[in-house]
């Protein structure tokens, strides 16, 4: 019935209109593409919502200064923030699952219940450099991955005392593999110490050599965790469950196992070791 109709008659004009109104009533602000601008970005966020979140799909935002932005539940999947600046930004319930994170800034970053499966988190900046267990540490300059989802994450980081409560690590990877680029340069193991894992669940999670001193376990499903050669000493596993889990070359000097499930499981806790070398328990 419209074929035919010009744009520049006045039937077009109140068909694009109308068009129009629609749009900027019903459709979800959309931004695709190969790169964008920050204030792309924030202009794209500014006029989004909860309901409506902005869709950042495929997206490359790396090296962008996007701190202290509220992303309203975002979708980023697949999105190349490589190196990207979040500083104080809030994630919250953003799907990031696919996302390259890599190199990124997340000093005081919320990604509280967001979505991370799958996701890189190579070498990120992270705090100040200063000790975890040192007086001057600021743990309101840790990232926050609280209830988040993060199957087959692959992070390595320092993230002391960081706030992984209730988050979904199945399969996650705190081990260093060949990374997608050359350029980047992998520590030899992830920085966790005094991390809390509280009710976190880490069936078959690999933290191979990881640090992680004073970490909290309460309750944890740790079912077939990789834990060979860990720093565990002081680690308290209360009411966790670890059958199945590998502690073969340990160290868990000081750890707390009140209440674990499946110690008789354990895989290579008659080879855990304490700092100094001596077998463990």
């Amino acid at each position: 019935m419209l074929k035919g109709l010009g744009r520049t008659g006045a039937p077009g004009r109140f068909v694009g209109a109308i068009a129009m109104a629609l749009a900027n009533l019903i459709v979800v602000p959309q931004v695709r593409g190969a790169d964008y601008t920050v204030r792309d970005v924030t202009s794209a966020l500014f006029k989004a919502s909860r309901d409506t979140p902005v869709d950042f799909a495929d997206a490359n935002l790396s090296l962008l200064d996007l701190s202290k932005l509220d992303f309203k539940r975002s979708v980023l999947t697949g999105a190349d923030l490589y190196g990207s600046d979040l500083t104080g930004s809030s994630l919250v319930g953003a799907d990031l699952s696919g996302t390259r994170l890599d190199r990124a800034t997340i000093i005081g970053a919320d990604f509280s219940e967001a979505n991370l499966e799958d996701a890189t988190l190579l070498r990120p900046t992270t705090g100040t450099g200063v000790t975890y267990a040192g007086p001057d540490f600021d743990v309101a300059q840790m990232a926050r991955f609280a209830r988040a989802k993060m199957a087959r994450v692959h992070i390595i980081a320092r993230l002391e005392r960081a706030d992984f409560r209730g988050a979904d690590l199945t399969g996650a990877r705190f081990t260093p593999v060949v990374t997608r680029s050359n350029t980047i340069a992998t520590t030899p193991f992830s920085e966790l110490a005094g991390a809390d894992f509280s009710q976190a669940t880490l069936v078959g999670v690999e933290m191979t050599k990881a640090d992680l001193r004073f970490a909290r376990f309460h309750r944890a499903d740790l079912s077939g965790a990789d834990l060979r050669e860990a720093r565990l000493a002081r680690a308290d596993f209360t009411g966790a469950d670890l059958t199945g889990a590998d502690l073969t070359g340990a160290e868990i000097e000081g750890a707390i196992f009140d209440g674990a499930k499946g110690l008789e499981t354990v895989k290579g806790m008659d080879m855990a070791v304490s700092p100094a070398g001596e077998a463990g328990r």
